[in-house]
């Protein structure tokens, strides 16, 4: 009997699991078939070191590799651009290596000149975003720090809002953007200082902070809606940002035409409550009210007054 599990686990481990792998892999390069073409580049940009050869003596030199010029092999793979091989956007002449210093000077495409007019991706308004984020105060920064890949690495960046469901996750996913300047000390070209405990002191005024940290945005408070785009992209002055409770606690919530837009409009009249999304998710005060529910409140606040009423009367006359 133990024989027989032996061989069992020795022929999974030498034959079934390999061609497991295999058929794995196969299946992985069907996906992506352009994996062989970039392993030339990821063998170096995406690890912490690479073998730099050291003129005339046919040796090699291990040196580290900049923060800025490392992948994350895995993430890229997952998001939206995955798909494309490096030099989709970088010069073919990075194929050579070391590379020529000149090609640093190389001017990288923006989103537009990918996806302006292209009718793959007509309905997400690229145009209107390029737009939108030109008037923001993000467009008044130095271009040479800051663009669309300072929020949307173009290696990892995924259209999380359009996919996701999970709002936390999004939630996280989005305000990473954020934190990634505005608290990171690790990203010094960006990093404005403070840390997110200087974050959480000045939205003090903002009643359980940490809780609406967890469940929302910073661009529901600090970008301007558009009903074009499904994620707002012209963010706002801090002086301008919403500070009006009701501007999501209330029947038609901010949040309705933000953080849950990406939801099919006709979902939000069909549970019975108003807003319907938001209900399913959490629950937000002023926000998730049921049809229903105020209806029966009104017909019981009628039959209690009226009720007191025809008792009052009833008392009146027998006495």
């Amino acid at each position: 009997m133990n024989i027989r599990r032996w061989f069992g686990i020795l022929l999974f481990g030498c034959f079934i699991l390999p061609a497991g792998l295999f058929a794995q892999d196969e299946a992985q390069n069907e996906e992506f078939p352009n994996k062989e073409e970039n392993a030339l580049c990821l063998k170096c940009h995406g690890n912490q070191v690479y073998p730099m050869p050291v003129d005339g003596t046919g040796e090699t030199v291990l040196l580290k590799m900049c923060r800025g010029d490392r992948i994350d092999t895995v993430a890229y793979y997952k998001g939206n651009h995955g798909t494309f091989t490096c030099t989709d956007c970088h010069s073919y002449e990075y194929t050579t290596f070391p590379h020529n210093p000149n090609l640093r000077l190389e001017q990288m495409p923006s989103c537009l000149d990918c996806h302006d007019g292209d009718p793959a991706v007509e309905k997400y308004h690229f145009e209107s975003i390029d737009e939108e984020y030109r008037k923001s105060g993000h467009a008044n920064l130095d271009s040479t720090l800051f663009s669309c890949w300072s929020c949307h690495n173009p290696h990892s960046f995924r259209l999380a809002v359009r996919t996701d469901i999970n709002i936390s996750a999004l939630v996280k996913y989005d305000n990473s953007m954020c934190l990634n300047c505005h608290v990171n000390p690790v990203n010094p070209d960006y990093y404005l200082g403070g840390g997110l405990d200087l974050i959480v002191a000045k939205h003090t005024w903002l009643p359980k902070t940490e809780n609406h940290f967890r469940n929302v945005r910073c661009i529901e408070c600090h970008a301007k809606i558009n009903e074009n785009v499904l994620v707002p992209h012209n963010i706002v002055k801090k002086e301008d940002a919403v500070k009006r409770c009701v501007e999501c606690h209330s029947t038609d919530s901010r949040l309705l035409h933000t953080l849950y837009k990406y939801q099919p409009q006709q979902a939000r009249q069909t549970k019975g409550f108003v807003n319907s999304v938001i209900s399913g998710q959490g629950y937000v005060v002023g926000a998730n009210r049921s049809i229903l529910l105020n209806r029966i409140g009104i017909v019981l606040v009628i039959c209690t007054i009226l009720g007191i009423g025809i008792h009052t009367t009833i008392r009146i006359i027998l006495k």
